[in-house]
């Protein structure tokens, strides 16, 4: 079976345990996690990740980078990335401390006009639902897996919606996503953080 179908059926497993969970328990053992603390540093990954989307698109709209066709697709991105940063703020707080911003750079992106952002902002959203797939089956309370696959799939939304207007392909991995662990995920957004 391919690493892709592996990663495919353990969240869609996840998944349905959460979903069967409604109104049961608020927690479920996992074989990667033993303490519910695990939760926390899986939170604060995502938060460092959404405060980073949230900035770049900050940054898109305060610097007049797209086009007015393009403007109202970014603004609505950033009107959800800053929603995801508030849920998952307040759910790292409940556990213990939530993760501080990074700080950014994308200059070298904007500079090269356009294009580039939009094809920029397609790999972050991409590697952002990858990053919440590859999470998934370690996350112990069931509260948090639902909000995090709930943000799962308006990532993969963004991404998309991104991929009409730039016309690159609505589907990168093929019939199956390939979930993305924290190293490959650092990998592809350390260049842009100082």
């Amino acid at each position: 079976m391919s690493a892709s179908r592996r990663g495919f059926l353990a969240a869609s497993g996840v998944a349905a345990l959460a979903l069967a969970a409604c109104g049961g328990d608020t927690e479920r053992e996992t074989p990667e996690r033993g303490p519910a603390s695990g939760d926390l540093d899986i939170l604060n990954f995502a938060l460092v990740l959404e405060y980073f989307e949230e900035d770049f698109y900050r940054q898109v709209l305060e610097n007049d980078i797209v086009s007015s066709a393009n403007r109202r697709l970014i603004r609505q991105i950033h009107r959800h990335e800053r929603r995801h940063v508030a849920a998952l703020e307040a759910a790292a707080d409940k556990l213990g401390t939530a993760a501080s911003p990074p700080q950014t750079s994308f200059e070298d992106v904007f500079g090269a006009g356009e294009g580039r952002t939009l094809r920029t902002a397609l790999d972050f959203e991409n590697t952002g639902a990858a990053a919440y797939l590859g999470q998934a089956n370690k996350v112990r309370s069931n509260a948090i897996l639902a909000d995090a696959l709930s943000i799962h799939t308006v990532e993969a939304r963004h991404a998309a919606a991104i991929a009409d207007v730039t016309g690159a392909t609505y589907l990168p991995d093929g019939a199956f996503a390939t979930p993305l662990e924290p190293p490959q995920v650092m990998a592809r957004i350390r260049p842009y953080i100082v």
